[in-house]
């Protein structure tokens, strides 16, 4: 028994979101953010995974992981569009007065930015 749970651990540690928190959180608390601040960005940075694989949004937020990107020019182009993207998106949030929105903005853009390391063919 015991050696099917340590089985089981090892295969979801597959899909653990740790380090996807850890640097959002060394990221905004080097940018002076306070702990609530962080806390919301890292629930938004964690569902970007969680409805990439289920629910009605799941091709946009595909969008958000640097996959299959194979030439150095590709890759260009969707740092240019992410850039311009979560700056219009944070802009917008500014104008509304949205500390909330701009939280989950930056969340999920880091999410993608932390990703290019994992999914993308930069190297």
């Amino acid at each position: 028994m015991m050696a099917l749970a340590m089985g089981s651990i090892s295969w979801t540690m597959a899909f653990d979101a740790g380090p996807h928190q850890d640097l959002t959180i060394a990221a905004m608390l080097d940018g002076g953010f306070s702990a609530d601040a962080y806390n919301i960005a890292r629930i938004e940075n964690w569902l970007v995974d969680y409805y990439s694989n289920q629910g009605p949004f799941q091709d946009e937020l595909a969008l958000l992981h640097f996959d299959n990107l194979t030439t150095e020019h590709t890759v260009h182009v969707y740092w240019g569009l992410l850039a311009n993207n979560s700056r219009r998106a944070l802009q917008a949030a500014a104008i509304e007065n949205d500390a909330f929105k701009a939280l989950c903005i930056l969340g999920m853009s880091l999410h993608a930015v932390q990703d290019f390391y994992a999914h993308s063919t930069w190297a």
